[in-house]
């Protein structure tokens, strides 16, 4: 039962009692940790560069890296409502110039609570960057808050992949997928963008000649939506005679 100071520094500190850390610090630094059963972090941090050959329950805070690194969990991940992950982001290079936490073994990440990313190094992450900051076998569940640093331009956009956690940085505006008209012949629907920091995604929707695309300031055309949160919009406008466009067509 650990309030106070934990430091594995070299060969194997192992524990087939239980542990449980209450407040204090578990560190990884030279040596490994094993546990013949789950470590709960109720407090304090779990950090450091090595591995941990348990499970691991965490409701404080889990911190790869001194102060860059790789921390690796042979067995599964478990991050409560209260728990966080932090993570530095110093460059491109995983494990060298940012943070990962990587799970082996079983290797099941059952994420919640929060994520918090800073910016290491005076990097400026750039359109197009992303960065693996967790690697897994199975997961279920995303991070319930982000806590992500502003950007000179662009924003972060988090991809929960079947066995990894991605941190992708894009400066221009995804392309709509899913666009597709209802039987009514009057109802367009659109998929969706994915949840990303920063604003919630809006979309403008707008109505015009197919011969004048891409729309923005064409005279035929009429606004329909305005930075709507909606992903359909309806439009029984029937298109003039002789006019072979449909309505809408096209949005941004």
């Amino acid at each position: 039962n650990n309030a106070g100071a934990v430091q594995a520094l070299a060969a194997t500190l192992q524990f087939t009692g239980g542990y449980t850390q209450t407040a204090g610090s578990t560190t990884l630094n030279g040596g490994t940790i094993t546990s013949s059963t789950t470590m709960n972090i109720q407090g304090g941090t779990f950090a450091g560069v090595g591995t941990a050959t348990a499970s691991v329950t965490s409701s404080g805070q889990a911190i790869p890296g001194l102060p860059i690194g790789t921390l690796t969990v042979s067995g599964n991940y478990t991050q409560s409502s209260s728990g966080a992950l932090n993570v530095d982001i110093g460059g491109h290079i995983p494990g060298t110039e940012y943070d990962q936490l990587n799970l082996t073994g079983t290797g099941a990440a059952s994420l919640s609570g929060i994520l918090n990313v800073s910016l290491a190094n005076a990097f400026n992450p750039a359109g197009g960057d992303s960065f693996t900051i967790m690697n897994f076998v199975s997961r279920s569940g995303t991070f319930g808050t982000l806590n992500l640093p502003a950007l000179a331009q662009g924003c972060w956009l988090p991809v929960y992949n079947p066995t990894s956690v991605v941190l992708q940085v894009w400066t221009t505006a995804q392309e709509i997928t899913g666009a597709a008209f209802g039987a009514d012949k009057a109802t367009l629907s659109w998929s969706a963008l994915p949840a990303q920091s920063g604003p919630a995604a809006t979309y403008d929707v707008m109505r015009g000649l197919t011969s004048e695309l891409p729309v923005g300031g064409k005279p035929a055309e009429t606004c329909l939506a305005s930075a709507t949160i909606a992903t359909s919009l309806s439009d029984a406008t029937v298109p003039a005679v002789a006019r072979t466009s449909t309505s809408p067509s096209g949005l941004s």
